[in-house]
């Protein structure tokens, strides 16, 4: 089971990675939402249990499993279903085609493998734990201020800020198509949003065969011949004296020879390289921190200028892919490149201006200096002023194509990719257990879903189903696909998989399912490590309105008798867990407050001073909101007290309850009535001299197991008190909870 959430106020690690997002530079972040295992009890917290007729539960502690047992009698039913109605969130797949940064260098995302090393969003190096591909996606392709771009579909989070509006530079969570919808399609002015920058990227050091200076200088005004050998052109003696190799002085007033070079010149790559094709070898880019840097340096003391007004630095080639490289270390090293190119000019010998080669500028933009020639360093300018951040210039609609997504066994579950990003936009469902017996009278039900919408797998008798369950047409409707209509793969041994399902034994079940209301469901199976997926439902094109009415939705497992039977049936369950590729949103959600006014209470033994509960109904809907408890504060005079924070409890006597707020969907109770049950969450003591305790609560843990939700049919909602006991005598009491609100 997971740990209850603590006072002190938490960062996600996943939140300094998120912040890695802009032109060369992106990160996919997903992130479990949910993790349930039952190897000492039945995660109470966790999972609600609903008994009808004779129904039981059974733990079995050596198997890790709860076994659901409906009985003989028509009637007998069983549900196991989550408190939790968990709020969909979108995440991040590449298009197929698109490298994933590893040690050894870029890997397109189709060929990364489970075991293989990348690069986190921190920089850091991760295994991947999982791949999944996406099918076909709609993307969008958002251009930067500094012309490179990301493809990306949809749904895509980016974490934006507009320097100048009502949101006041503060960070916001937002999607593709929100950001498309907020600020058209060019965004103008201060109103364009922007992307933060980069990590520094952690490569181990290797040894190199050449002085990572010298090899930049090399690049930059060095000339490699036929043989090898090569020879160097400087009017800077600063930048010869730099130089870790043997130099010999040439006869004319500015040329050099580097000896020693050759075997090592054909070792890296760079046999007969001239002016058009030069380039950084793959041993330096993929370095650590400091040879990259020094690379850069000596790219930068020879071919870089600096401009003495405003300090503005820029590297000047005509390799396209020397170009290339020097914005690779410049990215990899935290800063901004911008590539601009133009068709160069010179006089030929009859006297007439003809055109040149092609001329690639580089601007560089660096926390750090990217000069060591000191009368370059000298009118270089750190930015001060301005930030790193990438502005957007554009949202257009591009195309369809394929995209694959991939989890990493990092903290904050981030990767780095290159260039176009296309969003992975659903939410992984996976959950194990056994139907095993079959009988004609009994039904049993696993997947994702309650009494109005979801996707679920079904077992009658020996028949095995998929449905697909939606009120939106304003009755509930569940669409009911036996095995032999799966549309993928029917796992009879003549599918794509030539295996042959076995529903006596324990299964995976997989549940893919992409929302915007009109999205597409896939349901599979787990097998042998690999997804296999048996159906998917299509709406896009084919539905006239959503599919469901919300995927806010609780993970269940049901067994149901529908006719009197011989022998008791069971199911069972074991582990469940949701992956939302797009991470954890702490910072979504409505805030709101209840508290007790201006008059306090006087409390002597243990009682409820202040509970916060959903609302039975909300805007004549059956409320099915989340409500995330963020902090507290207690003021206390006259008397020292005991506080404790209850989830779960019932108040005694008649409590009096009202709303928050006409748009909230919660409600509140200052009645002061004793409670019973529940779970103390926090709890401490409070001195009267010292004055009011404020407390924070807002942690990864209360957002995925503490938020309050109604029951699975509505009739019982749950609650969360601040309970006080006065040490001695009469403690005059006054409370506050703060809370943010989903739906």
């Amino acid at each position: 089971m997971s740990s209850f959430f603590t006072k002190s106020a938490t960062v996600s690690a996943g939140d300094s990675a998120s912040l890695d997002a802009f032109g060369r530079w992106r990160v996919s972040n997903p992130t479990s939402l949910f993790d349930s295992q039952l190897q000492y009890n039945d995660a109470p917290v966790l999972w609600q249990t609903i008994l009808f007729g004779g129904g039981t539960t059974t733990h079995l502690p050596d198997e890790s499993c709860l076994e659901l047992t409906c009985g003989t009698t028509s009637g007998d039913r069983v549900i196991r279903q989550t408190f939790e109605y968990f709020r969909y969130q979108p995440g991040k797949a590449l298009r197929h085609g698109e490298p994933v940064l590893t040690p050894e260098g870029w890997v397109n995302i189709e060929e990364i493998k489970v075991g293989d090393t990348v690069f986190d969003g921190l920089g850091n190096q991760t295994r991947v734990i999982g791949v999944y591909p996406q099918g076909i996606r709609q993307i969008y392709r958002i251009t930067f201020d500094d012309d490179s771009y990301v493809d990306c579909d949809g749904e895509h989070l980016w974490k934006t800020i507009v320097r100048r509006n009502n949101t006041k530079g503060q960070p916001r969570v937002l999607s593709t198509l929100e950001m498309l919808k907020a600020h058209g399609e060019e965004p103008k002015g201060f109103a364009r949003p922007c992307i933060p920058a980069a990590p520094i990227l952690n490569f181990d050091e290797c040894p190199v065969p050449i002085d990572p200076y010298t090899l930049g200088a090399i690049l930059g005004d060095g000339h490699i011949y036929k043989n090898d050998f090569v020879s160097f052109t400087s009017a800077d003696e600063e930048i010869v004296g730099f130089l870790k190799a043997t130099v010999t002085k040439y006869s004319s007033k500015y040329g050099y020879g580097i000896l020693g070079m050759a075997p090592h010149i054909r070792d890296l790559g760079l046999s007969g390289k001239i002016s058009y094709n030069k380039l950084v070898p793959n041993l330096y880019k993929y370095n650590s921190a400091k040879v990259r840097l020094q690379v850069l340096q000596g790219l930068m003391d020879t071919d870089g200028t600096v401009d003495k007004r405003c300090g503005t630095a820029s590297f000047t080639s005509v390799s396209p892919q020397l170009a290339d490289d020097v914005c690779y270390l410049i990215r990899s090293l935290g800063g901004q490149a911008k590539v601009k190119s133009r068709r160069t000019r010179y006089t030929n010998a009859e006297g007439d201006r003809v055109p040149g080669a092609i001329s690639y500028r580089v601007t560089v933009i660096m926390p750090e200096c990217p000069f060591r020639l000191g009368r370059k360093a000298l009118y270089w300018s750190p930015r001060k002023h301005i930030s790193f951040d990438r502005y957007i210039h554009s949202i257009k609609p591009l195309m369809e194509d394929k995209a694959t997504c991939i989890r990493v066994a990092s903290d904050d579950h981030t990767f780095i990719t290159r260039n176009h990003i296309v969003t992975h936009n659903s939410q992984m469902i996976t959950m194990t257990g056994a139907m095993h017996e079959t009988d004609p009278n009994v039904r049993k039900r696993v997947g994702y879903f309650d009494g109005y919408n979801g996707v679920f797998f079904e077992q009658q008798g020996s028949i095995n189903r998929v449905v697909l369950r939606s009120s939106s047409s304003g009755t509930i409707v569940d669409t009911v696909v036996p095995q032999s209509e799966w549309s993928i793969d029917k796992l009879n041994g003549s599918g794509k998989s030539r295996i042959t399902l076995d529903s006596s034994k324990s299964q995976m079940w997989l549940i893919d399912l992409q929302w915007l209301g009109i999205g597409r469901v896939r349901a599979g199976y787990v097998m042998n490590g690999v997804a296999i997926y048996v159906h998917e439902f299509n709406h896009s094109n084919i539905n006239s309105s959503t599919y469901m009415t919300t995927a806010n939705l609780p993970l269940r497992y049901e067994i149901t008798n529908l006719d009197d039977t011989l022998a008791s049936t069971s199911l069972i369950q074991t582990c469940s867990s949701i992956i939302s590729e797009g991470g954890l949103e702490n910072d979504k959600g409505l805030p709101f407050s209840a508290n007790m006014g201006v008059t306090d209470v006087a409390v002597t033994t243990r009682a409820a001073v202040l509970t916060i509960r959903p609302k039975d109904v909300f805007n004549s809907i059956k409320n099915r909101g989340s409500i995330l408890p963020s902090s507290f504060s207690i003021f206390v005079s006259s008397s020292s007290i005991l506080y404790e924070i209850v989830k779960g409890g019932s108040l005694g006597g008649s409590p009096t309850w009202t709303s928050v707020a006409d748009e909230s969907i919660t409600e509140f109770s200052t009645s002061n009535e004793a409670v019973t049950g529940g779970e103390v969450i926090d709890s401490g003591y409070i001195a009267s001299a010292p004055g009011p305790l404020n407390v924070s609560l807002f942690s990864d843990a209360l957002v995925k197991h503490m938020s309050l939700h109604s029951d699975f049919a509505g009739t019982f909602q749950e609650q969360f008190s601040i309970v006080c006991t006065s040490t001695s005598g009469t403690a005059n009491v006054l409370t506050s909870i703060s809370f943010r609100e989903r739906y």
